[in-house]
Formats: C-alpha cells, structure tokens, sequence
C-alpha cells in the first residue's frame, strides 16, 4: 500500500496518531501545539514522499497553522496496526525551503 494523503487524513479522523516521545519534546521547545500538528495532519500535503524508509514508510507533510505559520511534519504510517507516527515537526527556515515551503532551495 502506497503514501497517500487519504490514508494519512483517514488515521487522523480516526485519532489513530502516536507520537514519538523525541517528537513531543520538541513541539514544547518549538512552541507547536499537538492541535497545530493534527491541522497539519488532517489538512496538510505531501511534499516528500519516503516510501524506502525503516521501519515504516514515511513522508513530510505541510499544513499551516493559526495565523498562516507554516509546519512540516515527518509521519511514518503502519498500515498493519493502523497507526499514524508523528516523527517530527518543525517551522520550514525560509532559508532552507521555497517561499511556498514546498521545495528544498539548493544554495
């Protein structure tokens, strides 16, 4: 079974979501809200698709949170357990990333 943006928003409507705890300790240091990341999850895009990683197959999202912030997201999905893994969250750095912040900018 492929990444898809239905599996992933179909885990999220469901609160099938797991974080890892890496994960959860830097939203706090982030500042981002677990609500902000389930926005992201269940309204967000598939930017990058990593359908090779170990142990799960992965993808980095983008969705926006209050007053337009921009969040990426990294979610590996276990389509056996029905589970949707939060990996991490971030802000794109605009120097790192498009305007959009849809593309890695290679500078």
């Amino acid at each position: 079974m492929g990444i898809n943006i239905e599996i992933i928003q179909g885990l999220a409507k469901k609160e099938r979501i797991a974080f890892k705890r890496h994960c959860l300790s830097r939203l706090h240091e982030r500042k981002i809200s677990v609500d902000e990341v389930k926005n992201v999850l269940l309204s967000g895009e598939i930017i990058e698709e990593y359908p090779g990683d170990y142990p799960l197959p992965s993808a980095l999202l983008l969705g926006f949170a209050q007053n337009n912030k921009p969040l990426h997201a990294v979610v590996a999905i276990d389509t056996e357990d029905q589970m949707l893994w939060v990996i991490t969250t971030y802000i794109p750095d605009i120097e790192l990333w498009d305007t959009a912040f849809q593309r890695r900018e290679m500078k």
